[in-house]
């Protein structure tokens, strides 16, 4: 679900999201993506929001609550250069 093509997606690597991002317009593209995803179970094809487990006082996955918005996740994406020592992070206006 989700695939522009209707196939599966089982796995995201990020080997792929590297190399798809050596594209300025990707690397953004890409960077809002991770700022805006959600939690999402795909068997059960429904948005997750994060739960209070009253027994063990940890966080679990439940089922989104109807009329409520699923969270977003926030995901900073940054490139880390081995070499040089330094982050870096596309910026939303950033171009090849």
């Amino acid at each position: 679900k989700g695939h522009p093509c209707g196939r599966k997606v089982n796995k995201v690597f990020p080997e792929e999201m590297a190399l798809f991002s050596l594209s300025a317009r990707n690397a953004c593209q890409l960077r809002q993506s991770l700022r805006h995803a959600k939690l999402y179970n795909v068997h059960e094809a429904s948005f997750l929001t994060r739960c209070e487990d009253a027994k063990s006082s940890c966080q679990r996955l439940g089922s989104l609550p109807k009329g409520k918005d699923p969270e977003e996740l926030k995901i900073d994406f940054v490139f880390y250069d081995i070499q040089c020592k330094e982050y870096l992070q596309p910026e939303e206006d950033y171009t090849d």
